[in-house]
């Protein structure tokens, strides 16, 4: 199996991390702005706390580990609305 080394991107196509600087710039060709990486974490951050993403963000390492199976779950599962008030 193939690893990066600590501190490194994991960049082989079975790869659950992804470079934050990667995301950001096509986060920023699509939406043809630039985006900041606090923007970035923060949207990231939101997306995983209302379930529609299954992972964590390792700042350090400027990555974000997405789950080996099921790292988007299906809209039947995600919390749904405001979770503030719930």
């Amino acid at each position: 199996m193939h690893s990066a080394p600590h501190g490194a991107v994991d960049r082989s196509p079975s790869s659950s991390r992804h470079d934050t600087a990667g995301l950001t710039a096509s986060l920023a060709y699509v939406c043809l702005a630039r985006v900041h990486a606090a923007e970035l974490q923060c949207l990231l951050a939101n997306l995983i706390y209302r379930k529609y993403i299954k992972g964590y963000i390792a700042f350090k390492q400027r990555v974000v580990v997405l789950a080996k199976t099921d790292a988007f779950p299906s809209l039947a599962t995600v919390q749904l609305g405001d979770p503030f008030n719930s």
